[in-house]
């Protein structure tokens, strides 16, 4: 295929999570207190601040293996360290 055909197949990946992640928030949470006349607004706005914001939205699954790297860091951590000894 050409440059310019393959170029089509690809995919932005942080779009396409953001746009998952407004889609989900919509269709389960606001659509039954939104009107449907302010939809592409509420859409258009959830994803601009997704985008823009410092907020990152992750699934159970990374947040759990997260959590699990983070303690074997700090356990690993803890073994290498130097103590601190009070004498008295």
């Amino acid at each position: 295929m050409s440059k310019a055909i393959d170029g089509v197949f690809i995919i932005d990946k942080e779009r396409a999570n953001i746009e998952r992640a407004v889609q989900t928030i919509y269709h389960h949470i606001l659509r039954d207190y939104i009107a449907e006349a302010n939809r592409r607004e509420v859409m258009s706005n959830l994803y601009n601040f997704f985008k823009d914001s410092d907020v990152v939205i992750v699934s159970k699954p990374e947040w759990l293996q997260y959590q699990e790297w983070l303690k074997t860091l700090i356990d690993g951590m803890s073994l290498t360290a130097n103590p601190i000894v009070i004498k008295e």
